[in-house]
């Protein structure tokens, strides 16, 4: 439900004159002295979804698509703001074709989040964006999966036929990366220890980023960039959303079914990028490796329930959900790992969050995210390394 404050009293010098600008600075420099400041990839998405809009024009932010909000919200004004207001940004939305799940959890909440302290501060007197939040039904952010077992999985990805998906796929399943984080990949972010990668990049020109430089088989995935932003030279469509970059190591079935890829991969320039489709002379997007999933999924004859029922609805996520149910301590049905909530976020990128489950929050995530960073070895690439699932798909 929407949050209401009531007259909290604010003072001069918290009053707005730019609200939207204002905005962006609270977020970048909290009023609260114990609140640390966004990232500066979540204050551009920030910036994007209340002011600017994405440079291809999909949509519009709300302050471009409801132009008149701050005179209609004006207590004084004769005009108000109603739900039509938040209802129709909804459907502008919707009608550019941005995912239920996005448009809740990206656009709408912080649109709702805007205009609530705008409403502390007596800009505006009404938030349509909380009356959509409140009355629209809302995906939510649990969705169910079916129960795969490892030996199942990975006999579906020893039998699809694209060594491309195939790398795709098994890098979701064991680092669960999100598909933006797998399709943003560039070859300077991976680390690769064999003469093989090492031949590869030295006749591409490739140099390694130093995030990953010195630490081999290992892959780089940083915060940047967001939806719609131009990275490395490349306008990207899907972002990263990862909190924080996260430097994570691969194991030996990923490295070589990597290395499958690589050695079919056609010849690409700057950026480099990982994955990269020869027919249409571009990056995948995700929508392709979609299809291709729900495709294989139906022929193969796997959770093809999943795949048909629209209710259901198997997806890309469902990677990075089996990492993180099968990797967890009496989760899923995989044996050979038994890690905290908290660890298993870390992998995910999930750092900085806090979940009111007594069991989830045993541990401090953001210390175990601090220990990470400069403790490459002993916390996180030894354990995953001995711990990890193994698909068979070299057996």
């Amino acid at each position: 439900m929407s949050k209401e404050y009531g007259n909290l009293g604010m003072t001069t010098g918290e009053q707005w004159n730019n609200p939207c600008e204002d905005f962006l600075s609270m977020k970048e420099d909290p009023e609260l002295g114990d609140e640390n400041g966004v990232s500066s990839a979540r204050l551009r998405q920030l910036e994007m979804i209340i002011k600017t809009g994405p440079k291809t024009g999909r949509w519009e932010p709300w302050d471009q698509f409801v132009h008149d909000w701050k005179e209609r919200g004006d207590p004084d004004s004769d005009k108000k703001l109603t739900a039509k207001d938040g209802i129709e940004y909804y459907e502008h939305l919707r009608d550019a074709g941005l995912k239920r799940y996005t448009i809740f959890e990206n656009h709408m909440s912080v649109v709702q989040h805007f205009l609530n302290e705008c409403m502390k501060r007596g800009i505006v007197d009404a938030n349509p964006a909380a009356y959509v939040m409140d009355n629209v039904e809302n995906p939510g952010t649990k969705k169910e999966y079916p129960e795969i077992t490892v030996k199942e999985l990975g006999n579906f990805l020893m039998w699809v036929p694209d060594p491309q998906r195939r790398a795709g796929y098994v890098m979701m399943a064991k680092l669960a990366l999100r598909v933006g984080e797998t399709l943003n990949i560039d070859l300077p972010y991976l680390h690769i220890d064999h003469p093989i990668y090492y031949d590869y990049i030295e006749t591409k020109g490739i140099e390694l980023h130093e995030g990953v430089k010195d630490y081999p088989d290992s892959v780089l995935i940083p915060s940047e960039p967001t939806a719609d932003e131009k990275f490395r030279g490349e306008l990207r469509q899907v972002g990263n959303k990862t909190k924080k970059g996260k430097r994570l190591p691969i194991d030996r079935e990923a490295k070589r079914v990597i290395l499958d890829w690589l050695v079919m991969r056609p010849d690409t320039e700057h950026p480099h990028p990982l994955f990269y489709s020869e027919k249409k002379h571009t990056r995948p997007r995700s929508q392709y490796w979609l299809r291709s999933l729900k495709r294989y999924l139906c022929d193969y004859g796997l959770a093809v329930e999943y795949v048909e029922d629209n209710e259901k609805n198997m997806d890309l996520h469902f990677f990075r959900h089996f990492f993180s149910t099968n990797m967890q301590d009496e989760e899923g049905t995989y044996k050979g790992a038994n890690w905290s909530w908290a660890k298993v976020q870390i992998i995910r990128g999930d750092v900085g969050g806090g979940l009111n489950d007594n069991k989830r929050n045993s541990a401090s995530i953001s210390g175990l995210q601090g220990t990470y960073t400069h403790d490459w070895g002993d916390l996180i690439r030894e354990p995953y390394l001995e711990d990890v699932y193994n698909f068979g798909i070299y057996a």
